[in-house]
């Protein structure tokens, strides 16, 4: 695990998005 990685839940109708954001 990175302590600059961030990880965004998106959950809206019927939409499930994970994004992870990984920042050197």
């Amino acid at each position: 695990m990175s302590t600059s990685e961030r990880r965004y839940w998106v959950s809206g109708p019927g939409i499930q998005v994970v994004i992870g954001v990984a920042t050197a």
